[in-house]
């Protein structure tokens, strides 16, 4: 219960799975000794709001669904078990329903009493990660709005496509990525549905539909350890250790970078965004600050996102010469998009030369200020490999970089 209103879980389990490539519909896939949906199950309970839990599957499902569940210890927290229709929405439109008899009366055949402002969350059984903090603040906004959606910003560039060609590149900033529990107010997304069926018009989520008949959605903070099950590949070795949004405790990641330049005539020499007096520079497609781009893959890292190559390809000529204090400055509004910040970074630079002694402290408190932090929180050491390798001869420089990221 929240506040005066029930929260009842619709959880779907009625896909086919034609995409996951096994011998059985991913739901009843087994994830650490359980099936997928068990996990959902539990995920969803954690939450002390849900009164009641209702499972749309496939009509030739219905039993051994009830196996699992049984076979799970989870016949006292199952309600009821629905037979869903040919597409998603159908099968939606159908728990909606079911669940809603006692409006009509049916209090017998229906053993979940509704109400029309009780609360509804609509959950992919494929999403078997999802926190409570997700649950609970789309709970929350729900009751608030009527209709809330958890959502994480996207954080790869989108392209628009077409004939093959891309012909459009929407501003990353505005794009958000939708998960579920999508969650409602009983009679907004039951009208709604409804409705879609008399107008044959169809939606690729349940929130789309409250969109398309005018009613806003709002947002709420979704979860990048909330992650759909589409593919085999989608299953993590081991369940998401960190929740990039959406925990209400404070969690620390750690992130390590690495990057190499061999030096070449004619450029200048860029280290830590100053310009270094110095006879050679470094050979890049950018402005090929080795050590900037040590702390970005250090982040990135951290945040689990991947490097700085995903998102400032060599093959794109809109990086040809930037200074990479630019591109850090993206890497840290991704950072701050996901509720991080930096607790300290370490960073160690390998050259035979120029001497760096002069210029560590500049360096520091340029990199502090790009990563808005203290400087006493950046470490900065140079080091030499006794003529060793190929710093040692002179013909490049290395840097390494390790941060320590706090959430907030």
């Amino acid at each position: 219960m929240y506040k005066d209103s029930k929260v009842i879980v619709l959880l779907m389990a009625a896909g086919t799975g034609s995409r996951f490539s096994a011998d059985i519909p991913k739901q009843f896939f087994e994830i650490d000794g359980e099936p997928m949906v068990v996990h959902s199950i539990r995920a969803l309970l954690r939450c002390a709001d849900v009164d009641a839990v209702a499972i749309v599957t496939g009509a030739s499902e219905l039993s051994q669904m009830w196996d699992v569940i049984e076979d799970a210890d989870l016949s006292d927290d199952v309600d009821i078990i629905i037979a869903g229709g040919e597409t998603r929405q159908d099968s939606v439109r159908n728990g909606l329903i079911e669940i809603g008899g006692s409006l009509n009366g049916d209090t017998e055949a229906i053993p979940i009493v509704i109400h029309e402002d009780d609360i509804i969350l609509i959950h992919d059984a494929a999403r078997p990660y999802v926190s409570t903090a997700v649950i609970e603040e789309a709970i929350a906004s729900a009751y608030d709005f009527g209709a809330a959606l958890p959502m994480i910003p996207v954080v790869d560039t989108i392209k628009v496509v077409m004939d093959g060609f891309v012909v459009d590149t929407p501003e990353r900033s505005s794009l958000f990525a939708a998960q579920t529990p999508q969650t409602f107010r009983y009679k907004e997304i039951y009208d709604a549905h409804i409705l879609a069926q008399k107008e044959d018009f169809t939606a690729t989520d349940d929130a789309m539909l409250l969109e398309h008949y005018g009613q806003k959605v709002r947002v709420t903070k979704g979860d990048y350890a909330n992650i759909k099950i589409t593919n085999f590949s989608d299953i993590p070795s081991s369940p998401p250790s960190y929740h990039a949004l959406g925990e209400t405790d404070k969690r620390t990641v750690v992130g390590i970078g690495f990057d190499a330049h061999r030096f070449i005539k004619g450029r200048p020499l860029i280290l830590g965004g100053i310009e270094i007096d110095y006879e050679l520079g470094l050979l890049g497609h950018s402005d090929a600050d080795v050590l900037t781009h040590a702390l970005m893959d250090a982040i990135l890292g951290a945040l689990a996102l991947g490097d700085i190559g995903k998102f400032f390809p060599d093959s794109d000529p809109a990086y040809k010469g930037i200074s990479s204090m630019l591109l850090l400055k993206e890497v840290v509004q991704k950072m701050v998009d996901l509720e991080y910040t930096v607790e300290n970074v370490d960073m160690t630079l390998v050259c035979e030369k120029p001497k760096m002694s002069p210029h560590i402290d500049i360096i520091r408190a340029n990199l502090a200020k790009a990563i808005n932090v203290d400087i006493c929180k950046v470490g900065l050491k140079a080091t030499t490999t006794e003529k060793l390798g190929f710093t040692g001869r002179e013909e490049g420089i290395a840097a390494e970089a390790i941060v320590l990221l706090k959430s907030y």
